[in-house]
């Protein structure tokens, strides 16, 4: 199924708006809410990926572990 992901989310949006249409609900505010709800969660995610859990440099990690794995490179030369 996540190879015809596309295929469901277009079915999924088509029902939505079919549906909203035979309620009597306008779509349009409707999408924008959710639209707008979409970029206020992106931009907290993103915020707390850059100062609540920023991620270390690889350079940093890679450094790090090379003292830490003793004998994990035996018999293999550099």
């Amino acid at each position: 199924m996540p190879e015809r992901y596309d295929i469901a989310c277009a079915a999924f949006a088509f029902t939505l708006v079919v549906t909203l249409a035979a309620s009597g609900e306008h779509s349009v505010p409707l999408l924008a809410a959710r639209a707008w709800e979409t970029i206020l969660g992106g931009a907290l995610g993103c915020a707390a990926a850059m100062w609540l859990f920023p991620l270390q440099p690889v350079e940093a990690n890679a450094a790090a572990d090379k003292g830490t794995r003793k004998g994990a490179n035996k018999g293999v030369d550099s």
